[in-house]
């Protein structure tokens, strides 16, 4: 099966919420992945797709601009 070299909508999603949250049960239920029968499932599943590569290097990807983002709006606010 060939690489995928972009994410899903719904990947992009679980990213971006999990980039903010660092929640990923959460993410993994936001981005419209379905409840599993249990917390611990869910959890499980969720940490699965967080660790597959594209995905965590969109993480780590989105955690950069996000930290970019809050520079620059501290800045402007003159707390930087």
């Amino acid at each position: 099966m060939p690489k995928r070299s972009s994410l899903t909508a719904r990947e992009r999603r679980f990213v971006i919420v999990y980039a903010r949250t660092d929640n990923a049960s959460q993410a993994f239920v936001e981005a419209g992945y379905p409840r599993k029968a249990t917390h611990e499932q869910t959890g499980a599943a969720a940490s699965r797709l967080r660790k597959r590569p594209l995905i965590a290097e969109a993480i780590a990807l989105e955690r950069q601009l996000f930290r970019e983002r809050l520079e620059v709006l501290l800045y402007r606010a003159g707390l930087r």
